[in-house]
């Protein structure tokens, strides 16, 4: 996504919301708040057999990077607006089956006369099943940003999902990690199990 508006409080002029990749000209000269954002991740899935010692876990999706600029447009000038996807579902069909999400699409807002800002989607959550042992989901990292002339800040990332049971199957999951856009990217908690019986953990 990228928004072209006024700095500030203040009411803009105009605000301009880009969802999709484009080639755009500005109706006249201005300087514009230009905000670029990665898309987000999508979680790991996984599925835990109720069977004795088995666990799944699966971590959330990282949320993507964000890019800002004040800058001068001009009018004669077409910028290209590359908008990322967000992560595709990933879906799986057998009793214990897992699996990875996939990652978000980078963003950019480029043309001549700025320097190109790139908002890099965020990493894709994971997902595990173990018949007998530990599961682990390892968290997932947050996407970067670059050519920022006011900021360029990582998107939240997400938390490590652990399931381990003496009993019937642990199924761990964490959140995904929140985009920053009030200027702070914040991540998702961990999640583990450790207990007995058959338990799901958020």
């Amino acid at each position: 996504m990228a928004v072209l508006g006024e700095k500030g409080g203040r009411a803009s002029l105009q605000e301009i919301v880009i969802l999709e990749s484009k080639t755009w000209s500005p109706p006249f000269d201005c300087k514009a708040l230009v905000t670029v954002v990665g898309g987000g991740a999508s979680g790991g899935v996984a599925k835990s057999a109720a069977a004795t010692g088995s666990n799944a876990a699966a971590s959330g999706g990282a949320a993507g990077g964000i890019a800002t600029s004040l800058l001068q447009l001009d009018s004669s000038v077409t910028y290209t607006a590359t908008i990322g996807a967000g992560g595709a579902a990933t879906v799986t069909s057998g009793a214990t089956d897992s699996g990875a999400g996939s990652a978000g699409g980078n963003s950019s807002f480029s043309g001549s006369g700025i320097t190109t800002m790139t908002a890099n989607g965020g990493g894709a959550g994971n997902g595990t099943y173990n018949a007998s042992s530990t599961a682990t989901a390892s968290g997932a990292s947050g996407g970067t940003a670059t050519g920022g002339t006011e900021s360029n800040i990582t998107g939240g990332g997400s938390g490590t999902a652990t399931g381990a049971t003496s009993g019937n199957g642990s199924a761990p999951a964490t959140g995904g990690g929140a985009v920053s856009v009030l200027g702070i990217a914040y991540a998702s908690g961990t999640a583990s199990y450790s207990g007995s019986g058959t338990a799901i953990a958020l």
